[in-house]
């Protein structure tokens, strides 16, 4: 079975699962993957395997009695995790079993009756049990703990658990290069999917997690895989377990820690790194924003007075489908102090080869991951600088992503100006105040087919961008940047009226609100949204309101038209391709960030050419 179809197979029991729990036991949404856990723990029990299939439907508080002393001797027999009164806080956290009535209910499966419990231990046994045992690199339970969680997605936010997809997992491992002899480390373990695939490697991998019923979830994984591992219940800060910890004398650290934990990440980072052997290397992955806010300079700087960045991997946006989280994986060394004569190596892996299929999330459905993998392994050995690579001193103020390090080239065509006049022509023409993409262009093109002659240009003659040369300016050198003043979007709806108001949209010129509060932007400025949709650029050509999720442009030193404007955002756009919600275009990032322009001969902006060239596009004669 290969890993698209063992994988697929193990989500397919996990939905089928979780179809016969709604239907027919009112499990909440934390108890879901705990059972899980619980069940497969009494599995390992090989007498109670080898009667619990026997009949038991009229016997249901028997049956529970003996499933929980299975799960109990599990736990007690298993040297592996905490101390005795820690293994009880955990073994409480199955409790919920003994109480529920609706798992002793009588069920009709084909021509026999069972228990539900029952039915859903064979279910697993059948359909995940040998997949368990024959790959111990796979978290089991991450997937039905993923899966149950996708039917509340609240449960994941609130705790700020991303569950690592398998493909990453290695990939952090094989840039640990673990062997025999490591002891691998993960404070913050949860399931201990990180842990299950590097593990199999090492020689011993320890774990914290603070959660007890995630704790009972990895604590499971551990007795199923048979792996040499020991687990703490508890805080991975906490000075007694730091202390416990050191005397393993961990060699690697690989870690996912909890997002959106008051941008508290890094210190997580900072932590399991001290905790290393000297040399060691350390793996996390987080959000893009994470090591890149202003926020988190000390934290950074902290960070590299100890130990030394050595990698910077950002992932494809949709790694986490459906959870929209762009991350991104970073490499250190513990206790080799980051100098100006350490490069690191940064990458843009904007493509693992993976696929949205239907009902199973994203898989390498033409086994493409692999060969991206080995490329990306065999580059950051090298030290390679290419199109999606470089090799570079990276600083505590620099923002710790691939998108600050390596530029995309600029890509001004014909084409981006026109769709800026277009959309700007048929804002002006009536606006698109909702609807999804499609619904836009379909608006276009029946807006093109009502208006006669609406691809006219305003004037006539050639006008070509390569008959120009464009020159790198910042933004702070043409604009005068400020934020938006307009208050709340809320307040904006709750008094209806005329006047604009325009947030972070990409859609109807920015237009979020239609409201009767006082303008408070002036008119013939731009505006840009730095969070939400970071980058879409407009031009404004009354007075109105703005959010502060908005950046408001002024020229510097020249009065604003609409041709002008309109080239304006055209490379605005283009300038902002580099940041996301990741990484928020804020006035600090844009003041320095580099835009290109046409230049005359003194070399300053062209603006009578950037003029004449919009005016001579289609749809200008109507700006």
């Amino acid at each position: 079975m290969d890993n698209n179809a063992y994988i697929i197979s193990v989500k397919q029991t996990a939905k089928d699962i979780h179809d016969f729990i709604y239907s027919n036991i009112k499990l909440s949404d934390q108890e879901h993957a705990t059972f899980i856990a619980g069940a497969l723990i009494a599995l390992q029990d090989e007498k109670f395997r080898r009667d619990y299939k026997n009949d038991y439907f009229d016997k249901a508080d028997r049956f529970i009695k003996e499933m929980m002393e299975a799960i109990k001797y599990s736990i007690e027999d298993c040297s592996g995790f905490d101390k005795p009164d820690k293994r009880e806080i955990v073994l409480a956290e199955f409790s919920f079993i003994e109480r529920n009535e609706q798992l002793k209910k009588v069920v009709n499966i084909g021509d026999r009756n069972y228990i539900a419990v029952q039915h859903l231990l064979m279910s697993l046994e059948k359909g995940v049990f040998d997949v368990a045992r024959a790959h111990p690199e796979f978290d089991i339970l991450g997937a039905f703990y993923d899966q149950f969680t996708k039917y509340s997605a609240s449960d994941q936010q609130s705790l700020g658990i991303v569950l690592t997809p398998l493909h990453v997992a290695e990939f952090m491992s094989d840039l640990l290069d673990i062997n025999e002899t490591d002891v691998v480390l993960d404070t913050c373990c949860g399931s201990a999917s990180l842990l299950l695939t590097a593990g199999g490697k090492a020689h011993q991998s320890i774990g914290v997690e603070l959660n007890s019923r995630m704790a009972a979830i990895s604590l499971a994984n551990m007795i199923i895989k048979k792996l040499p591992t020991y687990i703490w219940l508890g805080n991975s800060f906490d000075e007694d377990i730091k202390t416990e910890i050191k005397a393993y004398h961990p060699t690697k650290l690989i870690i996912n820690p909890p997002y959106s934990q008051q941008d508290k990440e890094l210190s997580f980072v900072l932590n399991g790194l001290d905790l290393l052997e000297e040399e060691g290397l350390g793996v996390v992955i987080l959000p893009v924003g994470a090591a890149s806010r202003r926020e988190v300079f000390e934290l950074k700087n902290q960070i590299l007075q100890k130990h030394s960045l050595l990698g910077i991997f950002t992932m494809p946006e949709k790694l986490f489908y459906p959870v929209g989280t762009h991350t991104e994986i970073l490499l250190f060394q513990a206790h080799v102090p980051h100098s100006t004569n350490t490069n690191t190596f940064i990458a843009n892996i904007k493509d693992d080869g993976l696929e949205v299929v239907k009902n199973q999330s994203r898989i390498d459905t033409h086994n493409k991951w692999s060969g991206i993998k080995q490329d990306f392994l065999d580059k950051y050995y090298k030290n390679t600088i290419s199109e999606n690579t470089n090799y570079t001193y990276v600083r505590a103020v620099d923002d710790w992503t691939a998108d600050a390090f390596i530029r995309e080239p600029w890509v001004l065509t014909d084409q981006n100006f026109i769709e800026v006049i277009r959309n700007y022509v048929l804002f002006q023409q009536g606006g698109i105040n909702k609807g999804d993409l499609q619904e836009y262009i379909n608006f276009i093109f029946s807006a093109i087919e009502n208006v006669p002659d609406l691809n006219n240009s305003k004037i006539t003659g050639s006008y070509s961008l390569n008959d120009c040369l464009f020159k790198d300016f910042i933004f702070k050198d043409i604009f005068i940047m400020t934020r938006g003043r307009g208050g709340t979007a809320t307040a904006a709806k709750n008094s209806p009226g005329e006047n604009l108001y325009i947030g972070a949209s990409n859609e109807n010129n920015g237009i979020t609100q239609y409201t009767s509060l006082a303008t408070t932007e002036k008119a013939n400025t731009i505006t840009v949204a730095n969070n939400g949709s970071v980058g879409a650029t407009f031009y404004q050509k009354q007075a109105y309101l703005a959010s502060s999720d908005v950046t408001v442009l002024e020229l510097k030193n020249k009065e604003l038209n609409s041709a002008i404007a309109l080239f304006l955002c055209a490379t605005c756009r283009e300038a902002g391709k580099e940041f996301n919600y990741g990484r928020k275009w804020g006035i600090a990032r844009m003041r320095e960030t580099v835009l290109k322009l046409p230049v005359d001969a003194n070399g300053n902006p062209d603006w009578i050419f950037m003029e004449n060239y919009i005016n001579s596009l289609p749809y200008s004669k109507y700006i």
